[in-house]
């Protein structure tokens, strides 16, 4: 049998052509330490691809913070919010409208609820940047390690990286026949999984590896409305992956992988309370100026909310559907093949290609309270092919290049039906049937945004060995973005369009089958790159990097037909749906070591960037629209630092990372009438870390047992921009620990894990509730009344019992 290339050889190279698909049949134990000639405990390397090339994570000028493949799987670490917790100043929303989630680093990130919007953190997954914040909703599996890089990227990643990335590598087959099964039952919020993979050679030059995992939760979040379908919230799901990976020769490899994922639930905007401007004074809920008893509690740190399923009128045929209740659901498709040419000794041609299919349907009562007002139904596709190729080469003994192509057709669809103004109770007030009278819909309108989009760009890099102990790095990226958008309005119900109810302005301009024709975007981005590596010694190194970061802009597809886009059509200017790409710029220098003779690595970095035309959509719930903005300019700026050590203590070892972060905007921006000059962003904590250890000890019979610990400390910070008074969340502690025993050739183990054992319930953003009278309170400029908050929080505790076996 042909033996595949050993780990050891491959990481030996540093900084030369080292092709990513190199290690397509290399067996990842997950263990972080080896031995020296001597028998002392060593870390071993890590190997990161942020240059889109193989290199170790002590030789590559980025700050990066890598989770390996056994802490992923010690804690069940499938979420990306989950993920995050182990990335100081790393907050991830799952759930919700729009977007359906944001990842914000380093104080930057995207709103959740625009659907339009990037992901300012790009998702890449192996190898494939994947820019829907939808993704963080889905389960993550059969992981060999992810990194965090931080601050921009767009240089390697492209348009959607200006504050970062967050990388998914996958376990790739394996050089001998082997396979695992896992299983667990979690107690808290009564969830199980059940997982695994087989993984082996199928012939001499082409290996396979199948992978599994099925989770489900009954009792995530409790629902007290009195109507509520389900009065705890559930979710399931379903992933599989194929790979397969192919070396006939030495020069050359194919590396398939083709991952489905399903998510089901039975809620749409996830976790979720009310916050009372005026405490103990929940505000009513006004359609049509009628106040209705909204039935929240104000009691916002219960872990139960109230939230009513559509309200009865509402189903009656709701976008053609009878008696809807809250329910979502989501499917993925990610398939991606990575092939590597070897052209001569020093030249090297990669190829990606991918193709991407995600589709999600939900319905909800985004009123926030136990009337059921306010439901709408969504869907959202995006449908992408993609194609990057890379030259890679090296010119003599001190200088090496990288040169690229990419080029991306992007198909968005975002299509929604909403009760939001409240026809049928306008009709019911007047006597006449809920429906339409053509079409017998109750729904105010149904609404269908098409985006298609094209993405071009080219870039390239040069190192330099200038001394022995220095490189330089420079680098650029020049890309076209061309988005083309067409909004229709197939439905709009005729009493609101009838000139004797009084509401036919609002509509003015906008008709059942209104379609707006061709909205047009054209932007263009330079984006280069400096960096400078210096060997002060052999296990020390010195970098710093000047990088530009962008996110691109396009057109908006939250326009509602009664505010922003009723307004557009009767000025013809569209120009309220369109948002400009955004920017960031700045420096960062560190220092990553191994000291102790091998057995701490410690890295350290100090960075500040400038971030403009930020973009940011807010929602005004007294006119009932979205308003899409460019902040002015923020500012992101810190210390951060992370470490691995292994003590001289058989079988522990410790981690930890910290970061100090000063993230404010720094000029003039007042999305909703309040200058956020000179406020911090939100959620960025002035101070947060992460630490932890493992550690196992072998007894008698071939047996171990061990302990992992970790916890993670975040200072307050706010949790919405734009309002004079916004929630802040105070600090918290979050802590996790696993107890296990199995045998000590890793045949099988049995735990018990906790993760956030003390139930810390905090938020990680808000918005204000739709229709709250706000009669009660005169906070904002100019008298108006600032509504109720929806809390968005994070996951509670959960407690598991686990088992795995491998054959």
């Amino acid at each position: 049998m042909k033996k595949f290339r050993s780990c050891a050889l491959a990481v030996a190279v540093r900084r030369t052509l080292v092709p990513a698909s190199a290690f397509l049949f290399i067996p990842f134990s997950g263990s972080i330490s080896a031995q020296d000639e001597g028998g002392n405990r060593v870390l071993e390397e890590v190997v990161v691809q942020a240059r889109r090339q193989d290199e170790t994570l002590q030789d590559v000028p980025v700050t990066i913070t890598s989770v390996g493949s056994d802490q992923l799987d010690n804690f069940q670490l499938d979420q990306v919010s989950e993920i995050a917790e182990r990335v100081p100043n790393m907050t991830v929303l799952s759930g919700s409208s729009g977007s359906g989630g944001t990842i914000i680093l380093r104080g930057v990130g995207s709103s959740s609820i625009s659907a339009a919007f990037d992901s300012a953190v790009a998702i890449d997954i192996d190898g494939v940047q994947i820019a829907r914040m939808r993704m963080v909703q889905t389960a993550y599996m059969d992981l060999q390690q992810v990194d965090v890089l931080k601050g921009p990227q767009s240089l390697y990643f492209g348009k959607s990286a200006s504050a970062g990335v967050l990388a998914f590598r996958t376990a790739d087959p394996t050089e001998e026949f082997e396979a695992r099964l896992g299983a667990g039952y979690e107690f808290e919020q009564e969830g199980q999984y059940l997982d695994g993979y087989i993984s082996g050679p199928l012939t001499d030059t082409l290996g396979a590896r199948f992978a599994f995992r099925y989770t489900s939760t009954d009792e995530f979040w409790e629902n007290s409305a009195p109507n509520a379908s389900d009065p705890t919230f559930g979710e399931e799901d379903l992933n599989f992956r194929l790979t397969l990976a192919w070396q006939p020769s030495d020069n050359f490899s194919a590396n398939f992988k083709t991952t489905f994922t399903d998510r089901e639930a039975d809620y749409a905007i996830g976790a979720a309370d009310i916050r009372c401007i005026v405490p103990g004074d929940p505000q009513p809920t006004s359609l049509l100026g009628i106040p209705f008893p909204s039935g929240y509690d104000c009691n916002d740190d219960d872990g139960v909310t109230q939230l009513g399923d559509p309200n009865p009128v509402h189903a009656v045929n709701f976008d053609g559907i009878e008696n809807i209740e809250p329910f979502e659901e989501l499917q993925t498709n990610l398939t991606r093949l990575h092939l590597d040419w070897n052209l001569s000794e020093n030249l090297t041609l990669t190829s990606v290609s991918s193709y991407f299919l995600l589709e999600e349907e939900g319905n909800d009562s985004y009123g926030y309270d136990l009337n059921g007002f306010g439901t709408g139904t969504t869907t959202n596709e995006t449908e992408s092919y993609a194609q990057e190729f890379r030259l890679a080469g090296d010119i003599g003994e001190n200088v090496s290049f990288l040169l690229g192509a990419f080029y991306q057709d992007r198909e968005l669809l975002f299509e929604t039906a909403q009760h939001v103004i409240g026809a049928p109770q306008l009709n019911a007030l007047l006597g006449l049937p809920p429906g339409d009278v053509n079409t017998g819909f109750t729904h105010d309108w149904r609404k269908v945004h098409t985006t298609d989009s094209e993405t071009r760009s080219l870039f390239g890099s040069a190192s330099f060995r200038v001394t022995d102990k220095l490189e330089l790095t420079a680098g650029i990226r020049y890309s076209e973005e061309e988005r083309s958008q067409v909004i229709e309005v197939p439905e709009l119900h005729s009493t609101l369009t009838n000139p004797a109810f009084g509401l036919a302005p609002l509509f003015t301009g906008i008709t059942p089958g209104f379609n707006s024709g061709s909205i047009d975007f054209e932007d263009d981005q330079w984006t280069p790159e400096v960096t400078a590596l210096y060997n002060l010694t052999e296990d020390i190194n010195l970098f710093a990097a000047y990088k530009v970061g962008y996110k691109a802009g396009g057109i908006d597809n939250s326009s509602l037909p009664s505010a922003t886009l009723a307004a557009a059509v009767q000025t013809q200017d569209f120009s309220a749906l369109t948002y400009d790409s955004e920017t960031g710029e700045g420096f960062e220098v560190g220092v990553k070591g191994r000291f102790l003779n091998g057995s701490l690595r410690a890295d350290v970095t100090a960075f500040r960037f400038v971030y403009e035309d930020l973009q940011v959509q807010t929602f005004d719930a007294q006119a009932v629209q979205f308003n899409t903005n460019n902040a002015g300019e923020l500012v992101s700026q810190g210390l951060e630092a992370d470490f691995t050590w292994l003590p001289s203590v058989d079988g522990l070892s410790v981690y930890g990372a910290f970061s100090l972060l000063d993230a404010e905007f720094t000029d003039t921006f007042a999305p909703e009438g309040f200058d956020l000059n000179g406020r911090a962003v939100a959620g960025a904590a002035d101070f947060a870390f992460n630490a932890g250890f493992d550690y196992s000890r072998e007894f008698a019979g071939g047996m171990e047992w061990g302990l992992n610990f970790n916890t993670a400390y975040s200072d307050g910070y706010l949790t919405e921009n734009g309002l004079p008074n916004p929630y802040e969340q105070d600090a918290y502690w979050l802590l996790n620990a696993r107890a296990f025993i199995g045998s000590t050739d890793g045949r099988w183990n049995v735990a018990v894990m906790g993760r956030n054992l003390t139930d810390e319930l905090y938020v990680v953003t808000t918005t204000t509730r739709p229709f709250s009278v706000t009669a009660n309170n005169q906070f904002l400029p100019g008298g108006v009344g600032q509504g109720d908050q929806v809390l968005n929080y994070a996951r509670g505790r959960q407690l598991f019992l686990q088992a795995e076996f491998r054959f």
